[in-house]
């Protein structure tokens, strides 16, 4: 969570310093191997914020979610990463955008079928940015537009913020579209203010 919200605020140095803090001190957990795997993940995560695709992609081989044959919701995480890391690196490479939402798919139907509300909403928006990279608009703004009426009733924020600029340039054209125009108004207000905080330090 801390990583998340570092990124979130543009910064990648605390972000960076809170992973090898938790990484100093869980050496000895006993579930150490565990927690390995999800701050390799969360390494994932900062490696893409950075532009550092090719690290990401070196650990998005690692995983494969087909094999391990466990339960989504189980890796939820570490698989909004994965189809994350495929994302970053689909520039010029379509079939990186369709293998994103051939995953994002299964874990969509299963986190539905467990009616797991945040993973739905987790998943809805990367598969929203997912689609406006493949070129899909209307695709994507039917899916960010469902996203924000599940969001709207709690509020949520960080949501859309983990997702950076991408999200915030969906919102804008959600809104002028006349999507959820209140919510989608509230969650630009916040990009605005993050971008004016990261631009004066």
């Amino acid at each position: 969570t801390q990583v998340r919200v570092c990124l979130a605020r543009g910064d990648r140095a605390l972000a960076e310093h809170a992973l090898r803090d938790c990484a100093q001190r869980t050496r000895e957990h006993p579930a150490a191997a565990q927690i390995a795997a999800r701050l390799n993940a969360a390494h994932a995560l900062l490696d893409i914020a950075a532009g550092r695709g090719a690290a990401a992609a070196r650990w998005a081989a690692t995983l494969d979610p087909y094999r391990e044959r466990e339960p989504w919701f189980l890796c939820e995480w570490e698989y909004l990463i994965l189809a994350r890391a495929w994302l970053a690196q689909a520039d010029g490479q379509p079939a990186l955008v369709e293998q994103a939402l051939g995953l994002l798919e299964p874990m969509l139907a299963d986190a539905e079928a467990r009616d797991r509300v945040d993973s739905v909403l987790r998943i809805l928006v990367v598969r929203a940015g997912a689609l406006q990279l493949f070129a899909r608009p209307e695709e994507a703004l039917a899916t960010l537009g469902r996203a924000l009426v599940l969001a709207a009733p709690e509020g949520y924020v960080r949501l859309f913020l983990d997702e950076g600029q991408p999200m915030a340039a969906l919102l804008r054209i959600a809104h002028s579209r006349g999507i959820a125009p209140d919510y989608c108004a509230r969650l630009l207000d916040v990009f605005g203010t993050l971008s004016a905080s990261s631009s004066a330090r």
